[in-house]
């Protein structure tokens, strides 16, 4: 998550100057389908393009595209569609759950939205297989509104643009302020903050949040986590190690940055105890402790041991973004 908000400017900017940047892109952005040159392409095309072009190349999308397009030209006519002949289509591209959200997506569009994808970032990442990237490419290029789609290759261009030295995927939330903040000349927040489990490669990690959907069902996602970990064969203390990570950052138009990290290592206990806190709380037992966060206070969570402070640091980071906010010019 990235947000920016009025704050006062710090200095002049010595970054890399975006008036350098686009002219640059003028003359040598390639020539694409999906990209059209001089105005917006429609979103239904924006879409469709972004959800191909994850994890492959321009080159294997591109006769796909045009051959989806060919048939099924509009969103309502992929919803109509039957769910085995989109995926007959999409033989060969692999990642067939793409194909499958493609299709649930576009009979939500066709029957929810009248046809019309949604023109804001929350009501994007409501549709199925569309995550933070998408809801942002989809918005900027279809809709040209401020949003700032960043994938693999931004955080390479950025980390590299403002020097960034940490590695990936620590340095996220850095790259995402900055960016925010470069954009918009405002003071930016990204918050890169979540509950990762070691044996499901991480997950949910910085996604906690949309586990849980719009109904803020954490009570589902827990038991989601514990039927992939007993899918897994982790059902062992060792095997489903997990930490609370919060990584939060804010960034100033001139370059200025503040971090705040922290993080309590544990394991993930079934069934989840206790009423206390939010989210996965009670599912998660710290090291060193015989209860879950969902059995302690607040204050006990902030200073356990080894760091200590850790997830006091989201709060911090809050502090920090209201003084930039109510800071006299």
């Amino acid at each position: 998550m990235s947000v920016a908000v009025p704050a006062p400017r710090r200095k002049e900017s010595v970054g890399p100057d975006p008036d350098l940047l686009l002219p640059w892109y003028d003359r040598h952005a390639r020539q694409l389908p999906w990209r059209l040159r001089g105005k917006r392409q429609e979103p239904y095309r924006v879409w469709l393009s972004e959800i191909m072009l994850q994890q492959t190349t321009v080159k294997a999308v591109a006769p796909y595209y045009a051959r989806f397009l060919e048939r099924w030209p509009t969103v309502e006519a992929l919803a109509r569609a039957d769910r085995e002949d989109v995926l007959r289509a999409w033989a060969g591209l692999g990642y067939y759950a793409r194909a499958r959200n493609l299709h649930a997506c576009a009979v939500v569009v066709a029957a929810q939205h009248g046809g019309v994808f949604p023109d804001t970032l929350d009501g994007l990442r409501a549709l199925p297989g569309i995550g933070d990237y998408t809801a942002s490419a989809v918005v900027a290029i279809a809709f040209d509104a401020p949003a700032l789609p960043v994938d693999g290759n931004v955080e390479r261009v950025v980390a590299r643009l403002f020097a960034v030295e940490e590695s990936l995927p620590a340095a996220k939330s850095r790259i995402k302020a900055l960016a925010a903040a470069k954009a918009t000349n405002l003071a930016a927040f990204a918050d890169d903050s979540g509950f990762c489990v070691d044996a499901l490669d991480g997950k949910p990690g910085i996604h906690s949040a949309r586990w849980a959907g719009p109904e803020k069902d954490f009570r589902g996602a827990m038991n989601r986590i514990q039927t992939l970990l007993i899918e897994r064969g982790a059902r062992e203390p060792m095997q489903r190690r997990a930490h609370f990570i919060a990584a939060l950052c804010l960034a100033w138009p001139d370059d200025h940055v503040e971090q705040f990290e922290g993080r309590v290592d544990g394991v993930a206990v079934w069934p989840p105890r206790g009423e206390r806190g939010f989210g996965y709380d009670p599912l998660f037992q710290p090291d060193g402790s015989e209860r879950t966060f969902g059995e302690m206070s607040a204050e006990e969570k902030h200073g356990l041991p080894p760091k200590g402070q850790g997830l006091s640091h989201r709060a911090r980071g809050f502090m920090q973004l209201a003084a930039a906010c109510l800071q006299k010019k």
